[in-house]
């Protein structure tokens, strides 16, 4: 898979509060205009779909499933960040080396991969990080508004006691 970013265009997010998705970040694409979608995935449990128009930019962002999360009561800041609309290509479904959701007071961040952050692109409050060799290292939504944070983390709490029971 190859992600690139065009900082000439510019795209608002809005993370949608919908019953049993815990983390869903749309970028305002009409339904039909989404082309196609992939997953990440982290054994059969753990899955993040994410969908992209015709033109191959980043459409929505679903966190399907996942099997745990922390809970970190601090805000995170994010720097050097360059935005813009993010494409892919060559994009197939992905296994993660790993699926660690962290849930702090203003952002959700999903980690990977243990490789070092190289760059950061952010699409609306949705940011992509990339190692060096421009793989996926981490998911983030940021800005995270109290009543979205409180649905993510409801919703993640009661994906993981259904799995338990």
């Amino acid at each position: 898979m190859k992600v690139s970013i065009d900082s000439n265009k510019k795209l608002n997010s809005k993370v949608l509060c919908e019953e049993y998705f815990s983390l869903q970040v749309d970028f305002g694409y009409e339904l039909n205009k989404i082309n196609s979608f992939f997953q990440i995935n982290n054994g059969d449990s753990q899955s993040l779909e994410i969908s992209v128009n015709e033109n191959s930019e980043l459409s929505k962002v679903i966190l399907l499933c996942s099997e745990d999360f922390t809970i970190i009561e601090e805000k995170i800041d994010i720097n050097n960040c360059i935005e813009g609309v993010i494409s892919f290509s060559e994009f197939s479904n992905i296994n993660s080396e790993m699926f660690n959701i962290e849930v702090y007071n203003n952002a959700i961040r999903l980690q990977l991969s243990s490789a070092c952050e190289y760059k950061k692109y952010r699409q609306g409050n949705l940011i992509l990080s990339l190692d060096e060799e421009g793989k996926v290292v981490s998911i983030m939504v940021i800005n995270l508004k109290e009543k979205e944070r409180h649905h993510i983390i409801e919703e993640l709490q009661f994906s993981k006691e259904e799995r338990l029971s």
